[in-house]
């Protein structure tokens, strides 16, 4: 799995960093959000737990996706935003990991 990054957004206000990503898969099925955060954690150089994939937009028969992510610039801040999302999904009664 190949990642390049398309563009990246500085949000100082929210301690974050919004980024474009394209994943390229060739005749693999689309990758899973983890197996992509790992990989994004590596072309960033970034630590895995401050990474955050918001969404996988890919197209039937493609084999490159693209990909939202947010790092965020320390654990606190990851915490404060994305535990508030878990607990929405929570209550709504879907598992968390869509």
């Amino acid at each position: 799995m190949e990642t390049s990054i398309i563009n990246r957004k500085e949000f100082p206000l929210l301690n974050r960093e919004r980024i474009n990503i394209e994943v390229v898969f060739t005749n693999q099925a689309t990758p899973k959000k983890e197996d992509i955060k790992k990989s994004v954690a590596g072309t960033l150089k970034a630590d895995e737990n401050l990474i955050s994939i918001k969404h996988i937009y890919s197209k039937f028969g493609e084999s490159k996706a693209k990909v939202i992510v947010n790092l965020y610039n320390d654990a606190e801040t990851f915490k404060k935003f994305e535990n508030k999302k878990e607990k929405q999904v929570k209550a709504a009664g879907k598992p968390a990991s869509e």
